[in-house]
């Protein structure tokens, strides 16, 4: 009996825009057919379906953008041979309760198993155990808490909670699990490295049990270390999602091939990958591009293997994002929100007064959690 598990990881798929299109001509196959064979140089394979597959007219009571499939984009998850869906993402309740149940009802009809997503959060957090090739495996996956979460009572997905993920990790290990990996839809959009805290967080997943981590959401494929032996990855980028964003990083990322045994090191290899440029469709990267991706990726792992650095880097990104926060708390416009990116608008009130209140509603844990409760209890 082979004694490895070798698991093929991607990131954000979402096949809309031109790939949308070409499902509905009946023409799938086009879209992986440059990476069909390495797709299908795996064990087990697992993908991030970040929206609903469904063709509902209604949407979900949310702010940001709304991401849907056509029900025949349901093929590219067999086209690409894919074992496992992933449904813990910021997205898969954009169609509301009706958009995720059909979406289940099609992947449970294509003979997909599902992970992180449910029909209420019991079920969304259950962990998927797989004995294959003589390894217990435990997958667990869960989302960043936006408009996407399960109730008790409702369909959505597994929340990013920290001690119920550890509480799950010690509960696989109970039940023999020989390896643990953490499939995780969390970050910052576009920023192409780990928040102190999410580094922070990660290591403790690390700490507590997990053989390895792998995260998805910020839509740029971002650094990677190996903390106590465990291979910790902040982001894979986007695997298929066709979007009319004129950034490079958009389109390229990585696939990840995870290698494991019942003990021992956790072997990995990336393949860097070209997703949606000219063509709607997945291909490997030229030399000519894999050389500029490869030392950028380098250079975001050798930043991730000094927390200052990662703190630098964070403290930088974040004094940008004032204006931004302030227009989606405070309703601000546009116009509005640019001026006070370039300085010349103050929000209008008294500025540290204003700033320490929020900062002490946003900072301490019971503050927060009574504000964002209070703001639940009162939508209509």
């Amino acid at each position: 009996m082979n004694n490895t598990l070798t698991l093929l990881f991607t990131g954000d798929f979402c096949p809309r825009g031109r790939v949308a299109e070409l499902c509905r001509q009946g023409q799938s196959d086009r879209v992986l057919a440059p990476i069909r064979e390495v797709l299908r140089n795996k064990d087990l394979s697992i993908t991030n379906l970040e929206c609903p597959i469904c063709d509902i007219p209604a949407k979900a009571s949310k702010t940001g953008p709304v991401l849907s499939v056509p029900h025949e984009c349901v093929q590219l998850l067999t086209d690409g041979d894919f074992d496992i869906v992933s449904l813990a993402n910021n997205h898969i309740l954009d169609k509301g309760e009706e958009g995720i149940l059909h979406t289940m009802a099609l992947l449970e009809k294509a003979g997909k198993t599902m992970i992180g997503g449910g029909r209420n959060l019991q079920e969304a957090t259950k962990t998927q155990f797989i004995e294959q090739n003589g390894i217990r495996l435990a997958l667990i996956a869960a989302a960043d808490e936006e408009f996407c979460i399960a109730g008790d009572h409702e369909a959505g997905a597994a929340p990013l909670r920290t001690i119920d993920i550890c509480l799950q990790i010690q509960e696989a290990q109970k039940l023999g699990a020989d390896r643990i990996i953490l499939y995780l839809h969390s970050g910052h959009e576009k920023y192409p490295l780990p928040s102190p805290e999410h580094q922070k967080k990660y290591r403790f997943f690390a700490d507590a049990g997990a053989s390895a981590i792998v995260a998805h959401h910020s839509h740029i494929a971002s650094g990677y270390e190996v903390y106590h032996g465990v291979p910790i990855f902040y982001s894979l980028g986007n695997f298929l999602f066709d979007y009319s964003v004129n950034r490079r990083d958009w389109a390229e990322s990585f696939l990840l091939r995870i290698k494991i045994a019942k003990t021992g090191p956790v072997d990995f290899e990336l393949i860097p990958i070209v997703q949606c440029d000219e063509l709607p469709e997945v291909r490997l990267m030229n030399e000519a591009e894999k050389a500029p991706f490869l030392k950028a990726l380098e250079q975001r792992c050798a930043i991730i293997a000094h927390p200052e650095q990662v703190l630098e880097h964070w403290n930088s990104f974040t004094r940008n994002r004032l204006a931004s926060y302030f227009s989606k708390t405070y309703g601000y416009g546009r116009i509005r929100r640019k001026l006070m990116k370039m300085g010349i608008l103050k929000p209008d009130f008294n500025r540290n007064l204003r700033y320490l209140q929020l900062l002490n509603c946003l900072r301490s844990e019971v503050h927060r959690e009574a504000f964002l409760d209070a703001i639940k209890n009162n939508l209509k």
